[in-house]
């Protein structure tokens, strides 16, 4: 019988020997990132939470408000604002838009010069690229709708 048999590579229980050794526990605690005790951290302030606004001590106080900030200051563009938080749904607006580019621009490319399938079915060519306009129609909507 070989070797391989008689010492399998995966246990399914532990050994009860006493010649392993364990490590011993520590005593501190390290602090986790999620741990309930520690306090909590919040990348975005809660909107139910005004009082970090500039006129809020002012109307809690009656004194007039004084706005600190800027008067010429440049509205972001809709790039700006679409990358400001980035979630998941918009990496799946950005994959649905180079796959809506990549439809049009291959299939564009067989109808127009044969390459790269050689004219193989026109009815490919001229469904995909119509899938192609919808999906970058439909994208450039959803675009809209998270950069408002």
């Amino acid at each position: 019988m070989p070797a391989t048999l008689d010492q399998p590579r995966h246990r399914t229980h532990r050994s009860s020997s006493t010649e392993r050794t364990r490590r011993p526990r520590r005593s501190e605690r390290r602090p986790r990132e999620n741990d309930a005790r520690q306090p909590r951290r919040h990348a975005i302030k809660p909107t139910w939470d005004r009082s970090n606004r500039p006129d809020a001590a002012a109307v809690a106080t009656g004194a007039p408000a004084t706005s600190t900030r800027p008067t010429s200051r440049r509205r972001k563009s809709r790039l700006g604002k679409f990358f400001s938080g980035f979630t998941l749904e918009k990496s799946f607006t950005i994959l649905s838009f180079l796959v809506a580019s990549g439809l049009i621009v291959l299939c564009s490319l067989d109808l127009a010069f044969a390459w790269p399938w050689m004219h193989a079915s026109l009815l490919f060519d001229w469904t995909y690229l119509g899938v192609g306009l919808a999906m970058l129609w439909l994208t450039w909507d959803v675009f809209n709708d998270q950069s408002r």
